[in-house]
């Protein structure tokens, strides 16, 4: 929980929204990069697993809600 923290602090200073997936999937692979994650107060982050284990999830909700609609 605490590298999401990092990554909606590093999303605003950043300029970008928190709030918004698509601004963290951004910002969170920053998060192994020494440039950003010395600055944060839980430091290093493997940033890419969470976005690729979202997007696995957001296309399994695409394939079941596809299904439901086939149907």
């Amino acid at each position: 929980f605490g590298h999401l923290l990092d990554a909606r602090k590093l999303a605003r200073d950043l300029g970008k929204s928190p709030s918004t997936w698509h601004d963290l999937k951004e910002v969170l692979p920053l998060l192994s990069q020494k440039k950003y994650y010395k600055k944060l107060k839980y430091g290093y982050a493997r940033g890419t697993e969470p976005v690729k284990y979202i997007d696995q999830i957001r296309y399994y909700q695409d394939v079941l809600v596809n299904a439901l609609v086939s149907e």
